[in-house]
């Protein structure tokens, strides 16, 4: 399910989107069923829907309790939803509290994944990349579930936008018409996508850095706070930009680079 307000449409719209065909490279269009629920898989075109008009229907589980856990239940929390816990494999973690929400248990804790499907949704929220690419294996291989997106009711995500599941958009992230984000990504506060963007699998944008238009990021990127990526500029897979850099030309896969102009360190 993703949830999320609109730029245009004001923080009383969002979207639900839940998993059809769990094929993750499936380009299905979303489908309208008879409670106004679309379902997404891939790399979906957003579909409006009015507040008042659409609700989660199901709990969400977070796997991952630690930053970018925090920043995902606080998304879920400012569009009331209900989240039924947080696992994490931290054992200092387990039988605490984040703002009223318990931490229970391991991110592979059966009995309470088990739940997923008909009874909760999951949203995978653990710090490293290799990590969250695991556990959403996990979940599709084992539990045929897709992990859903968590859109902060501040966020502006544009009608337009294109997105994959498993997405985090912080709060005031903007994501404008035509982007297309894939699956796994995360997009800090304030940061800024502009149009025509693609971002690949499991790639992070920290918070304020800006991706103007036509900007394409492979899979497994890595994108500083504060940092500016021109127009047109393409990033290779794997590749990390330093924060406050400003990137003025393409970026190999695998390369680091840092400053402004950013360069090769």
């Amino acid at each position: 399910m993703r949830r999320g307000c609109f730029g245009g449409l004001g923080c009383n719209s969002f979207l639900v989107f839940r998993p059809d065909d769990l094929s993750l490279n499936s380009k299905n269009q979303p489908q309208k069923t008879n409670n106004n629920v679309a379902y997404l898989c891939g790399l979906t075109r957003a579909v409006s829907h009015s507040l008042s008009s659409l609700r989660m229907e199901n709990p969400v589980i977070i796997l991952g309790a630690q930053t970018v856990g925090i920043t995902a239940l606080d998304a879920f929390l400012s569009n009331e939803v209900v989240v039924y816990c947080l696992l994490d494999d931290d054992t200092k973690l387990q039988n605490t509290e984040l703002f009223d929400v318990p931490v229970m248990g391991n991110t592979d804790d059966k009995e309470l994944l088990k739940l997923l499907g008909k009874k909760c949704e999951v949203f995978v929220a653990t710090e490293d990349t290799a990590s969250r690419r695991s556990l959403t294996a996990m979940l599709h291989d084992e539990y045929e579930v897709a992990p859903v997106n968590a859109i902060h009711q501040r966020a502006s995500v544009s009608p337009h936008a294109w997105l994959g599941h498993g997405n985090l958009v912080s709060a005031n992230a903007v994501v404008a018409g035509a982007a297309k984000i894939g699956n796994g990504c995360l997009i800090g506060a304030n940061a800024v996508v502009d149009a025509k963007v693609e971002m690949g699998d499991y790639s992070q944008l920290s918070a304020g850095a800006i991706l103007n238009a036509g900007v394409v990021v492979g899979e497994q990127v890595f994108i500083g706070a504060g940092a500016v990526v021109v127009a047109g500029v393409k990033i290779g897979n794997k590749a990390r930009i330093g924060a406050g850099s400003v990137v003025v030309a393409d970026v190999p896969a695998n390369q680091t680079v840092f400053g402004n102009p950013a360069v090769k360190v």
